[in-house]
């Protein structure tokens, strides 16, 4: 009984988890290369250890806490950019 009470606490805090937080999806392009993907491209979350590289199509996804955030985009070779965005909960 005690081991079902200690797994009903997890998959609730879980739960409580997922709430508060979003996904932020997107591709990487070169818009001077024809749109052609920047694969291995870096994306991160300022402030965070939050982040995640490019796939070979250039596409990325990261779970993102509740919030104002900048995302930043780096690649080698080219200048960063950051962008503002904004996670609501629920």
């Amino acid at each position: 009984m005690r081991n079902f009470l200690i797994l009903l606490s997890l998959v609730f805090c879980q739960f409580l988890n997922a709430q508060s937080k979003g996904t932020l999806t997107g591709i990487i392009t070169d818009k001077e290369a024809n749109n052609e993907a920047l694969p291995f491209a870096n994306v991160l979350i300022k402030g965070t250890t939050i982040g995640a590289t490019t796939d070979f199509d250039g596409r990325y996804t990261i779970q993102v806490p509740a919030g104002n955030h900048i995302v930043v985009f780096s690649f080698l070779g080219y200048k960063t950019i950051e962008k503002s965005f904004s996670v609501k909960e629920g």
